[in-house]
């Protein structure tokens, strides 16, 4: 079996790159991170409240809106992606 490293290294390359253009922000990587967890929440069948959301990830209840967006961004897709 031959292995070409130099392959294998521009394709981690060019997968890093296009990580960094996607979340170029950290708002951007954040809004991702929350949304895959309350993903992976919904699919396990947990039901967690924008108010209960915000305090988990963020410590506070400003971030309320923010998660409420989210889950209904999830649970629309959730819905559509069902239903199919």
């Amino acid at each position: 079996m031959d292995i070409n490293v130099g392959d294998n290294l521009s394709r981690k390359k060019g997968s890093y790159q296009m990580f960094v253009f996607q979340y170029r922000t950290y708002d951007a990587l954040r809004k991702e991170h929350d949304a895959q967890i309350v993903q992976i929440a919904t699919e396990a069948g947990l039901r967690i409240l924008p108010d209960q959301w915000s305090s988990l990830l963020y410590g506070d209840l400003d971030h309320k809106s923010h998660m409420q967006s989210i889950i209904d961004k999830v649970q629309y897709c959730t819905y559509f992606m069902g239903s199919k």
